[in-house]
């Protein structure tokens, strides 16, 4: 189910997730890793200091279509998804970037649950994506047409199918 809501990306307990229930915050960024320096991307690596490290992501790359996924220390069920919404931070985002990395994502969901990399079982595993107005912001784009592509490649059917409760945080 995709759901918008009124808070925070943040607005989570991490002590909510556990072996049955993850969560993924999406982190919206620009394919050059070492420029994190406006939006919710640099709010993501002051949340998360430790995690943003250069060093912790010298093996990371991500490009249109790729997503990126990092574990955060305080709690191994609280991940950050590395979600490309620009080339450079200079340029606008693009409705294609977008929608290529939401299926991106939606393929990450579904290599979990079909590889079972983790221990769980796919009926017993939940997922929360907590995510914002993706290349809405400093990208530009148009929040409309954006959450139509989030609610096309994240239909009700695959949301259930896959234990996924999609939220649209819309902060302002």
């Amino acid at each position: 189910m995709v759901d918008v809501v009124k808070e925070d990306i943040f607005n989570f307990r991490s002590e909510d997730y556990n072996d049955n229930n993850v969560l993924i915050l999406v982190d919206p960024i620009n394919c050059n890793l070492n420029v994190m320096g406006k939006g919710l991307a640099l709010e993501f690596k002051k949340r998360y200091p430790k995690e943003f490290k250069k060093g912790n992501l010298k093996d990371l790359s991500v490009g249109i279509g790729e997503v990126a996924m990092i574990n955060t220390l305080e709690n191994p069920h609280v991940n950050i998804m590395l979600f490309p919404t620009k080339l450079h931070w200079s340029n606008p985002s693009e409705y294609w970037y977008i929608s290529a990395n939401l299926t991106a994502l939606k393929y990450y969901i579904e290599d979990w649950v079909f590889n079972r990399e983790h221990k769980w079982d796919d009926d017993d595993i939940h997922f929360t994506i907590r995510m914002p107005k993706l290349g809405c912001g400093l990208g530009g784009l148009d929040f409309n047409q954006v959450l139509n592509m989030i609610k096309v490649i994240f239909h009700n059917e695959w949301c259930e199918m896959f234990n996924v409760k999609l939220l649209v945080c819309d902060n302002g």
